[in-house]
């Protein structure tokens, strides 16, 4: 985990350490900036892998390096290269750089991993980026007078004004009706685009391309399916994930920590991990309300397990303390749709704890979008699609209304609804919307987070199967290959009823507090503010518009930077959120 930066064809070093130092709170263990040649590269350092020797830019050989994730495959890679003479002195960065040597742009697919990856090729004079195939990290970029900058946040380019700060409003229209950003290459501001997960890019003085290496396969349907095919492909994603964990685990002996609702996912990969560490791991639940189911269920997986269990506990004081930080680090406007709106927050008050002990933790993101996890969505498609339809009147767009009319065609089909959202919400809302939150909410703090459900093994293993053993026959279950994945070793150790519970997410641990969250910005947006809002037609509920100033206060106002001291409180109460417009 750490931030990179860099810009093609400008080698002002007082504009790449803005760009670094805005994004110091990713890499804590050290910042570096270098030109190299007519261009610059910065990185701030977390250090998981590799000691001294592993620092970054890397150069060598007419290359220079910066990356951020982690490569699982780094031993087999390395001892691939070996073969052939070449030997890693210097870490990750320096096997990228040998790989991209020996293979070009076709690199990134030998790559086990999650990975932002950015190499100056001297020789050729050229910028080569890669992004991981599901777009665990972000890699965001703006090309601007023959000169291409990039960085791992948006907030980096607006600091070194790489670009200024302004909405693109037709993307703006998709997310006021889906919640995200749905386009897989653009972001909320004009000019900023963002580097399409499993692709690889190209810039130098004759332009721009890019080449995709991996592509998620469509989703489809065999109705025949048998229940020996259910058993044979559970067995198959049992062990896919058992190696994950193995792999994942091991990568660095730092210790590691695991978010545990006491859910399917959270359980099965810390029941894993359980039987891999040489000691108790250690679990992390959060809740605000001592009744809460997952607060239970996991105290149970604990117990079971023998981890080292840590509640946290969020009220409502804490989630508006915690609000501007996350909005701040989220980069995205928080907004209603697929998603419900709190589930980020809560996840950012978990990770600030988690992030005080630990360098690397592990969430089960992506298990819902591989499997078919999220219950009304899929055992109620038509439903789903009314509400969504009916957020299309919000911010209504000619090109987001072809895009719902082809994601949900009539005649209405329950089917069909299922299998189109299984491949939308794999792409855009897993990169755009979970994984987006994920990274930003480990980055603020520090450390890094491993979804271990989107190692590209176990993923290939899900994507092939059909939708009949994630959904049922009837389409009414959820998860079923994956829940009977886990069934064996639920039943041993005696918590099988944690696979009939319904999922709850996390915005079901601030659920309490939410009606006083609801209340509190019905008080700080006046019915004036909101009828005359510049942006009104985008947004349906003083809540949204609430979160819609803060972040127009933060990125729009002072390009990504959230001034020390700021008071929510404040800033609503004194009404400088209506003065934004003015």
């Amino acid at each position: 985990m750490c931030g990179i930066c860099g810009w093609y064809g400008n080698n002002d070093l007082s504009s790449i350490r803005k760009m670094v130092e805005s994004i110091r709170h990713r890499g804590p263990d050290g910042i570096e900036v270098r030109a190299v040649g007519r261009h610059a590269l910065g990185v701030a350092r977390l250090a998981i892998f590799g000691g001294d020797e592993a620092l970054q830019p890397w150069a060598g050989a007419g290359l220079s390096v910066v990356f951020n994730g982690e490569i699982y495959n780094y031993a087999e890679l390395t001892r691939e290269l070996e073969k052939d003479g070449v030997s890693i002195a210097n870490g990750e960065s320096e096997l990228l750089a040998r790989l991209y040597r020996k293979y070009g742009t076709d690199f990134a697919a030998r790559l086990r991993g999650m990975f932002a990856v950015a190499i100056i090729d001297l020789e050729t004079d050229r910028l080569v980026l890669a992004r991981d195939p599901f777009g665990i990290k972000p890699l965001y970029f703006v090309e601007k007078n023959g000169t291409l900058a990039f960085a791992s946040e948006v907030k980096a380019l607006l600091q070194a004004h790489a670009v200024d700060p302004e909405f693109d409003v037709e993307v703006l229209a998709g997310l006021a009706t889906f919640g995200y950003v749905f386009q897989l290459d653009r972001t909320l501001f004009r000019g900023v685009r963002q580097l399409e997960p499993g692709t690889v890019a190209v810039y130098s003085d004759r332009g721009f391309w890019t080449t995709r290496y991996y592509e998620i396969p469509s989703a489809k349907r065999v109705p025949e399916v048998q229940e020996s095919h259910l058993n044979e492909a559970a067995e198959r994603i049992r062990f896919a994930l058992d190696d994950s964990i193995r792999v994942h685990y091991g990568h660095s002996r730092l210790s590691k920590a695991f978010y545990l609702s006491g859910g399917v996912d959270s359980t099965f990969m810390a029941s894993l991990a359980a039987f891999h560490a040489s000691g108790p791991i250690t679990t992390y639940t959060l809740a605000d309300d001592e009744a809460s189911e997952d607060l239970q269920y996991a105290r149970k997986v604990s117990s079971v397990l023998g981890s080292d269990h840590r509640e946290v506990r969020v009220d409502f004081d804490g989630y508006l303390k915690a609000l501007p930080d996350y909005v701040s680090h989220y980069e995205h406007i928080s907004a209603g749709g697929v998603f419900d709106l709190h589930g980020g927050v809560a996840f950012h008050i978990l990770s600030k704890e988690i992030g005080k002990d630990f360098k690397v933790a592990f969430s089960g993101e992506g298990a819902d979008e591989l499997f078919g996890g999220y219950y009304w969505t899929f055992t109620h498609p038509l439903g789903f699609a009314d509400r969504i339809r009916a957020r299309l009147c919000v911010g209504e767009n000619g090109a987001v209304a072809e895009v719902l009319a082809s994601l949900f065609p009539k005649p209405e089909d329950s089917w069909f609804y299922r299998t189109q959202l299984l491949d939308w919400l794999m792409r855009g809302g897993l990169s755009n919307y979970h994984l987006c939150s994920v990274d930003r909410s480990c980055g603020a703090f520090g450390f890094e987070i491993r979804p271990a459900y989107l190692d590209i093994r176990l993923a290939d293993e899900a994507l092939r199967l059909p939708a009949e053993l994630k959904l049922g026959r009837d389409g009414c279950q959820t998860k079923h290959v994956l829940k009977e994945a886990a069934r064996p070793l639920f039943k041993s150790l005696d918590i099988e009823k944690i696979l009939t519970r319904q999922k709850l997410g996390m915005p079901w641990a601030v659920h309490t507090i939410e009606p006083k969250i609801a209340a509190w910005a019905e008080m700080q947006v006046s019915d004036e503010h909101m009828s005359r809002h510049p942006f009104r037609r985008y947004l349906t509920s003083k809540l949204e518009v609430l979160m819609f100033d803060l972040f127009y206060h933060i990125f729009i106002a002072r390009r990504g930077a959230l001034e020390e001291g700021f008071q929510l409180e404040t800033f609503f109460g004194s009404g400088a959120h209506e003065r934004l417009y003015s």
